[in-house]
C-alpha cells in the first residue's frame, strides 16, 4: 500500500500468544490480543499460560448425576461457549477443574454434560455441588454474560466480591 502511495498510519496485528514476542515485529505498531487479561484453556495448552494464570473461570452448579459417570451442569454453551480446544478439539468444552479428569463433553444451550473415563475411581460431584470451569475461550463467554464477578482481597465485604457490568455485551460488527 505504501508503494502505492497510500498512509498507512496503523499496522496491526498479533495475538494472545503471539503478544509477548510482538515486540520483535518492527514493522507492528498495534497490537490485538484479546485474551491475555483473563487467559483460557486454550492458551495454557498453547504454552503462553498456565492454570494459575487463568483469571476468569465459570462457576456452574450440578443439577443432575444420571449415572456414576456422568452430571450435568446449569452451564451450557450460553455460559462457555461451543469453542472447541485449539489443541485437541475432542477434548471438550473447557476444563473442570475440581475434577481434572472430567470432560465437558456435550453442550445445549443451557446444560453442559460432563463425563469420567470409565476406569474413573476418585470422587464425584452430587446435586447442587459447585464445580469450575476454565473455558477454551473465555472471549466468548465473557461476551455472552451480562455481568461478572470480580475478586478483590482488598474488598472483604460480600466476601471480596464486586459485581461488574460488561459495558460491551453483544457489541460486535
Amino acid at each position: 500500500m505504501r508503494a502505492l502511495g497510500i498512509d498507512v498510519p496503523v499496522i496491526s496485528g498479533g495475538s494472545t500468544p503471539t503478544a509477548k514476542e510482538s515486540h520483535r515485529n518492527p514493522i507492528l505498531n498495534e497490537i490485538r490480543p484479546g485474551t491475555y487479561i483473563y487467559n483460557d484453556w486454550n492458551e495454557v495448552a498453547l504454552g503462553v499460560a498456565s492454570i494459575d494464570d487463568c483469571a476468569a473461570r465459570v462457576v456452574a452448579t450440578v443439577v443432575s448425576v444420571p449415572s456414576r459417570n456422568k452430571f450435568i451442569l446449569d452451564a451450557g454453551s450460553k455460559t462457555l461457549s461451543s469453542d472447541r480446544h485449539c489443541v485437541e478439539p475432542e477434548s471438550g468444552f473447557g476444563k473442570v477443574v475440581d475434577y481434572p479428569d472430567a470432560k465437558v463433553s456435550r453442550l445445549s444451550e443451557e446444560h453442559g454434560e460432563v463425563i469420567f473415563p470409565e476406569t474413573y475411581a476418585g470422587p464425584r460431584p452430587k446435586v447442587a455441588d459447585r464445580v469450575w470451569i476454565i473455558p477454551n475461550h473465555i472471549c466468548v463467554c465473557v461476551n455472552l454474560q451480562n455481568s461478572f464477578f470480580l475478586y478483590r482481597q482488598d474488598n472483604p465485604e460480600h466476601g471480596g466480591l464486586e459485581e461488574l457490568a460488561v459495558d460491551a455485551r453483544g457489541m460486535l460488527v
